[in-house]
């Protein structure tokens, strides 16, 4: 089995290139040939054991988020040279973006299957940037211009994703939307955990005061906004902001006590801060999954989000956790969670008992083997 697998993102911090990342190592241990095609500083090949990792210099980027680009030299034909001598089994296409323009070009000039894996839900993120952009050309608020953003945004999505044989999707939540919307077969590609980077024994030190946690991106699709209501006039719990963005200067503004760190490369520090906080707090209504809420879980820590998008599905409310229908009843979870030390500590022990339950092995065996279902089929057809 030899296999191609497109993403735009690899080398950055975010939940995406993290699974991928872990995948390398999974298909060297196993001897599965695997093959990443991916964006970096140079062009450059990677090799680790069975599996590689090559690398694309942006000929002509644009810059869509602060560590995100679309290359707009689309297609390039030294991929397609790689490709074609490579004869991959299957290929894997985990963004519709412009490594995904190549694996998709590459698998109708190869007659290769191509499995598309759905990562982000790019409606509710470009649709907000698009109101801004029109608003600040028109002068005025363009809310009316949302349906057909989103509309569009679908358009574009679906004459992509509807060249797949299959798309996988790493929730139960974007599962359904997918279901309701394209015409392949879907199926889950979901996500583990390492239980024992992030695991409550790396705590260091006692809090004098609850602190509350956030890691991920700084920006306006993770309903940050809500957290200047909860913590500006609160000195009863301290709040801790892990990540980077274009929201972060703003969100400084209005959160003058919080403390900021950056975005944090160092796992060694990263896995100490989530085992240091004491509840973790992720407003997002936007999550096709939500990593951090699993590194949470496996801290030790209870976590209150949102009843929209998929985070929802890694809580057990009431039980590791709350999931909030709302904003005043995302604010008050955060009052009993500080009030209440006991309640704190046994959601904190479940979540971590649930983390324990995510293995990151079972799910890349899981999608081994959809890529060697996939290959049977080929085979058959052409037998």
């Amino acid at each position: 089995m030899k296999i191609a697998l497109f993403t735009d993102t690899f080398d950055e911090i975010n939940g995406v290139a993290n699974t991928y990342r872990r995948l390398v190592d999974f298909a060297a241990a196993k001897g599965i040939r695997l093959d990443i095609y991916t964006y970096g500083e140079k062009d450059s090949i990677e090799t680790c054991g069975t599996a590689r990792v090559l690398r694309f210099r942006h000929i002509l980027p644009f810059r869509y988020y602060s560590d995100l680009s679309f290359d707009l030299t689309v297609i390039r034909p030294k991929i397609f040279r790689i490709a074609k001598s490579s004869g991959y089994d299957l290929i894997h296409t985990a963004t519709p973006g412009s490594m995904g323009m190549n694996a998709l070009a590459a698998a109708v000039l190869f007659r290769t299957r191509l499995i598309g894996a759905y990562h982000t839900d790019l409606p509710k993120y470009f649709v907000p940037r698009a109101e801004r952009f029109f608003a600040a050309l028109i002068g005025r608020r363009a809310c009316h211009l949302r349906p057909v953003s989103e509309a569009l945004t679908w358009m574009f999505l679906k004459a992509y994703y509807n060249r797949c044989v299959k798309v996988l999707a790493p929730s139960r939540h974007t599962l359904s939307e997918l279901r309701s919307r394209l015409k392949p077969e879907t199926g889950l590609f979901s996500r583990g955990v390492d239980a024992v980077t992030f695991n409550p024994a790396h705590k260091h030190g006692v809090n004098k005061i609850p602190v509350c946690l956030y890691v991920g991106r700084v920006s306006v699709e993770k309903r940050l906004d809500l957290l200047p209501e909860i913590f500006t006039r609160r000195d009863n719990a301290k709040l801790l902001i892990v990540g980077d963005g274009p929201y972060r200067k703003k969100l400084q503004s209005e959160l003058p006590l919080a403390v900021f760190t950056g975005a944090v490369h160092d796992l060694h520090a990263l896995k100490k801060l989530y085992a240091s906080a004491d509840i973790f707090v992720f407003p997002s209504e936007t999550e096709t999954f939500g990593q951090v809420l699993m590194e949470a879980a496996a801290s030790g820590l209870p976590r209150i989000v949102s009843d929209k998008g998929a985070s929802k599905e890694l809580v057990r409310h009431g039980v590791d956790g709350f999931v909030a229908k709302d904003r005043t009843e995302f604010s008050g979870y955060v009052d009993r969670l500080i009030a209440d030390p006991r309640l704190r500590a046994s959601m904190g022990q479940s979540a971590r008992e649930f983390a324990l339950t995510r293995n990151w092995d079972e799910v890349f065996d899981a999608l081994s083997r959809e890529w060697e279902s996939h290959i049977r089929q080929k085979e058959k057809r052409c037998s």
